[in-house]
């Protein structure tokens, strides 16, 4: 029995009308997350730089030190989930002392919500803008190798 994939299903099958009306919805919510997070820091850096060039130079380092691992993080499972499928990912947050940066940063409690919405833009921009390169490919994540299986591709 082949494995649904998140997203599409079992359409990715067929590759009919559904499956790519399930794409393009795909590609269009990765790229509604990619420019609301991208529009959020915008909207920091120019707070940040109000208050002073040294405080906007830190945002800016933090910010892209988090977006590349985040973003890094993200394609390492991407080409995890291509090669292997996808129930080969692994979710780090059931491991002790794993965790994702969202997770991990959700923790610190409510009362910084101020705070973790600025950490969160670079951790949500850095893990949706590979998702969203990545939509527009001929496969969507984990089905080259669930059409392998399958015995749909070489």
């Amino acid at each position: 029995m082949p494995e649904p994939l998140h997203f599409v299903g079992l359409t990715y099958e067929q590759r009919g009308l559904s499956y790519w009306w399930r794409r393009v919805l795909l590609s269009l919510f990765w790229l509604f997350l990619t420019v609301l997070s991208g529009g959020m820091t915008v909207g920091f850096a120019y707070g940040f730089a109000e208050v002073g060039r040294g405080v906007l130079i830190a945002f800016l380092v933090v910010y892209a030190l988090l977006s590349c691992y985040v973003g890094y993080r993200s394609v390492v499972k991407i080409r995890k989930a291509d090669r292997y499928g996808v129930m080969s990912v692994d979710d780090d947050d059931t491991r002790p002392g794993g965790g994702s940066a969202v997770g991990t940063a959700a923790s610190l409690g409510s009362g910084c919500a101020q705070a973790l919405v600025v950490f969160a833009a670079p951790v949500v921009f850095g893990g949706t803008l590979p998702h969203l390169i990545r939509s527009f490919g001929r496969y969507t994540i984990g089905e080259r190798y669930e059409r392998r299986q399958l015995g749909l591709e070489d």
